[in-house]
């Protein structure tokens, strides 16, 4: 129904459920991804059992696929069993028709490498010509596998790989080594945060305590007309806020060195508010909707917690207005992180930088250990200083009180994933951009990744539950030789010196993909984790994450300098769950959470691993190229200046655009008779570097030799369709909208490389057809 010329032959499925027992493809999507496999007559031996859910129920299946011979039929025997019933249920597809077989060599032979290609293609939509419309093609299917639940946005494959990542860490995290005093921690956390009953009981007493302490932080709005401003203490209300790593007003920390890069300084940069600083700025209407959803979920959480309702919503609404104030005085970006103001911490005590009411001597003794105090003649780096000399004019021209509901109202945004769903629910949801309650499983899988993150990889690596790196690192290092290669392509458009400046940075790049090495050595967790403070009882759930965020920025403030040989350093990078090209360390983040399929499984062919993780990695490269950073670090980790000069700014602009060829490109997608032109959707000016990394990625494909597999099932055979395939994995949603940015964005990016039109054949007349006359530079 759903792949017309796909063609099947009889498959029988023989089921032994547990209650309820209810089955569909919808809810079985492992079992469905077989039924794709077989339809593409391919071999299959998968004699490994295999977990999988069916309706809130684990069963244990094994599968084995006949020797496939000419002008068979075909019979597929799935039996899935279980202890608890022995229902029999019998289904059985109808032979639809009797082709000739022809063998194939499937090298994919492992099963998380087959349920990766049945799931690739299940996505799939292959009725629709590629060369009309690439995203349909790729992606048709996803829509009708991924229902949009009520009250979300959307659901999309970035909601897959974080559902991915949190239930394999759930997995491991349950069967942890508690030899370890590392495994023992972390399985207690993850035991005692769906211990619901427990939570519910303790943590919201635990923060009453922390907000109402009555030497220096209580909360205004739930002391009402009583509190008064003699009662909190501005300095050390902020350490206690910073020392629990959420960030009002200013950050410090410690990172590398702007001027010694492979060597480590404390620094200070503007930071404050909850959410984007275009949530609060925008004029548009989604921006408006968000910022009231996030008034209104905190008032509802004061007022569980005991204000009244008057009180909270004034309370609230003018913590929120004073907000709205930070965010227009805060920098777009940090735009001069290669060149920072610098002092003394003797500068910093005498009034380099103020903020009424803060002292920072004080600040600082309270943030450190006595016995890691900074010394009065180490160098901090200043980012954005005018920024203090705002936020210190917005302070004293507002009201204590104001400010005070600020600070413990951040904190409440913060912590709320931490609380009970009664209690932090709605705030939470709005803090990850879900409006439904996501599952206790995974949310616990998260505290674990934001607080224990090695301990919890170790213990997936422990399981072979997360993909091996070695090859991941393969393709990292083959990308940025071929971004370098395709700079040396255009290297007469600039004068020497900015194209060596250009390759300087490309090679300089930094690779930080997934966890970093030393977790693999168990002794070196055990270490890392041997100075936090944890206690293994279940009913200290919430004081554990108060410790452990204090030592979690303890440890940052004191990180020793090899910490930064290789970067912005690891605990930095991992704590954003998002991809990123971080211009400090110069260093290209992908998270654990993106080592899965759709995006990269070692075991599958080479060209979907470059199409996926190559693609998605190639585009964070191509930030690299920006020319407005000033300043970059070499491969030696030298900082040199960067200028380059109009004609270099011209030339760069020119190599990085496809935008008079893209612009007149068309694509087609299904049930409409006139073609969409990309130049007239949203978002054109932003896809060079989508275009830029396509060309990269499928260059150094090309140029890969090792791990790389001849065949995967069910998915196209020919490496290059293969490819870009895999490519348009990544921009599948269930939100489906034909002149949507990644619609467009993928059509585009298909149509910047002629190799697309010969991968599928594409006729001249076909919207996508590239003959390669017109070159996208990079």
């Amino acid at each position: 129904q759903h792949y017309p010329g796909v063609r099947y032959h009889g498959l029988l499925i023989s089921i032994s459920l547990q209650s309820p027992g209810q089955l569909t493809y919808k809810h079985t999507p492992y079992i469905y991804a077989v039924y794709v496999f077989c339809a593409d007559y391919s071999q299959m031996s998968l004699d490994q059992e295999t977990e999988m859910s069916i309706a809130g129920g684990v069963t244990r299946t094994s599968l084995k696929m006949p020797d496939l011979g000419s002008n068979s039929k075909v019979v597929l025997m799935v039996i899935v069993g279980s202890v608890v019933l022995n229902v029999l249920l019998l289904s059985f597809v109808g032979v639809l028709g009797h082709r000739s077989i022809t063998e194939k060599k499937v090298t994919c032979d492992e099963t998380p490498c087959i349920l990766t290609a049945g799931a690739a293609a299940s996505s799939m939509n292959k009725s629709h010509p590629a060369c009309s419309d690439l995203y349909e093609y790729t992606c048709g299917g996803y829509k009708l596998h991924h229902n949009i639940p009520d009250g979300k946005y959307g659901r999309s494959v970035w909601d897959d790989l974080s559902d991915t990542h949190a239930k394999r860490m759930r997995s491991a995290i349950e069967s942890v080594d508690t030899t370890t005093k590392y495994g023992k921690e972390v399985n207690a956390l993850y035991e005692s945060c769906i211990d619901v009953k427990t939570v519910n009981a303790t943590s919201a007493k635990i923060l009453l305590n922390l907000v109402n302490n009555n030497d220096y932080m209580q909360w205004p709005l739930l002391k009402g007309s009583s509190w008064s401003p003699s009662s909190y203490d501005f300095t050390k209300a902020i350490k206690t806020l910073h020392h629990l790593n959420v960030n009002a007003f200013f950050t410090f920390t410690r990172g590398p060195n702007p001027t010694r890069p492979n060597k480590g300084a404390l620094k200070i940069f503007p930071s404050g508010l909850n959410m984007y600083k275009w949530d609060y700025t925008s004029t548009s209407n989604w921006a408006a909707v968000r910022l009231a959803e996030y008034k209104d979920s905190l008032i509802e959480l004061a007022i569980k917690l005991g204000a009244d309702n008057v009180t909270a919503t004034k309370d609230i609404s003018d913590a929120v207005d004073f907000e709205k104030k930070l965010a227009k005085r805060l920098p777009d970006y940090r735009s001069d992180i290669y060149k920072p103001a610098q002092t003394r911490m003797q500068g910093l005590y005498r009034g380099y930088i103020q903020i009424v009411g803060l002292d920072w001597e004080a600040y600082v003794k309270e943030l450190f250990p006595k016995d890691k105090q900074p010394k009065t003649t180490d160098i901090i780096f200043v980012e954005d200083k005018p920024y203090f000399a705002n936020i210190s004019e917005l302070v004293s021209t507002t009201s204590p009180r104001v400010v005070a509901n600020y600070m413990i109202m951040s904190l409440m945004y913060q912590m709320s994933h931490h609380l009970p769903e009664e209690l932090g629910g709605k705030v939470a949801a709005h803090k990850r951009y879900y409006y439904d309650k996501s599952p206790l499983t995974i949310q616990c899988s998260t505290v674990i990744s934001r607080l224990m993150p090695w301990a919890g990889l170790r213990a997936m690596l422990d399981k072979n539950l997360i993909a091996d790196k070695e090859n991941a690192k393969e393709i990292f290092y083959k990308l940025q030789s071929k971004l370098a290669e395709n700079l040396d392509e255009v290297a007469d458009k600039f004068t020497d010196k900015f194209a060596k400046q250009l390759k300087d940075r490309i090679y300089g790049l930094k690779e930080k993909l997934g966890y970093p090495d030393w977790i693999k050595d168990k002794d070196q967790v055990e270490s890392f984790y041997k100075n936090m403070t944890f206690s293994l009882d279940r009913g200290t759930y919430f004081s554990n994450v108060i410790a452990m965020s204090k030592w979690s920025k303890t440890n940052t403030l004191t990180a020793v300098e090899e910490q930064y040989k290789d970067g912005q350093g690891w605990d930095y990078v991992y704590s954003d769950f998002e991809a990123g090209y971080y211009l400090q360390g110069n260093d290209i983040s992908v998270p654990a959470s993106y080592m899965y399929a759709p995006l990269y499984d070692h075991k599958m062919p080479a060209a979907f691993n470059y199409g996926g993780m190559g693609v998605w990695t190639a585009w964070y490269m191509s930030y690299a190229l920006e020319d407005n950073w000033r300043k970059y670090y070499t491969k030696n980790g030298k900082v040199q200046p960067y200028e380059p000069s109009k004609q270099d700014i011209a030339a760069l602009d020119e190599a990085k655009t496809c935008y008079n060829y893209i612009q007149n490109m068309t694509y087609l997608p299904p049930g409409l008779t006139e073609p969409i032109k990309i130049g007239q959707t949203y978002g054109l000016d932003y896809m060079h570097n989508d275009i830029i990394a396509t060309s990269v990625a499928y260059k150094a494909f090309k140029k890969a030799v090792s791990f790389s597999k001849d065949y995967a099932p069910a998915l196209p055979q020919d490496k290059d369709q293969l490819f870009f395939v895999a490519m348009g994995q990544f921009y599948c949603s269930a939100t489906y909208n034909v002149k949507d940015y990644y619609h467009t964005l993928l059509n585009a990016m298909a149509a910047s490389r002629p190799e697309f039109t010969s991968a599928f054949k594409c006729k001249k007349e076909d919207p996508l057809y590239n003959d390669g006359s017109v070159k996208c530079y990079l």
